[in-house]
């Protein structure tokens, strides 16, 4: 019963995942790629490069997944860990990258309407964000870590 409902929970992040990547793709790189300076078009091809290494490791969790729920078993549940450890490493890498050095460019780049219009759920433009709105999410500071946050005892329940 618990490994269903972590099942359908990892289903749902890589589901979204993947729409988000999918969205960025069809509208923001090419976009991008037609207005930034030549020196730039590396960069932002690298990024679509990483959603499509993104892409096989969504579908080999997705496999792991339904070994796992058709036999909730350590070995099954070990195989999606695996894959887990390693779209979490591939993740951060690519996160850093597009804060640090794409969302700049699409702030130059791509208007305000366009990134809403484009963006999956339509989110406010990068670095446009009011500091009361919720979706926003904070720029990493130089030197910090890229762990994850440690949630505190009053999430934790």
């Amino acid at each position: 019963m618990r490994a269903a409902l972590v099942a359908r929970h990892l289903e749902l992040v890589s589901t979204i995942l993947h729409r988000h990547h999918h969205a960025e793709d069809l509208e923001i790189w090419p976009n991008l790629l037609e207005r930034c300076p030549a020196d730039d078009a590396p960069l932002v091809s690298g990024i679509a490069r990483r959603h499509e290494r993104i892409a096989f490791l969504g579908v080999d969790l997705t496999e792991a997944i339904s070994a796992w729920r058709t036999a909730p078993n350590p070995a099954h549940r070990d195989a999606v860990l695996a894959v887990l450890d390693l779209l979490i490493t591939v993740l951060y890498e690519h996160l850093g990258v597009e804060e640090d050095h794409v969302l700049p460019l699409i702030e130059q780049h791509i208007t305000a309407p366009e990134w809403t219009r484009w963006s999956p759920g339509g989110g406010r433009a990068p670095g446009r964000a009011r500091d009361h709105d919720v979706r926003r999410r904070p720029r990493r500071r130089p030197g910090r870590s890229r762990q994850p946050a440690r949630r505190s005892p009053r999430h934790s329940r």
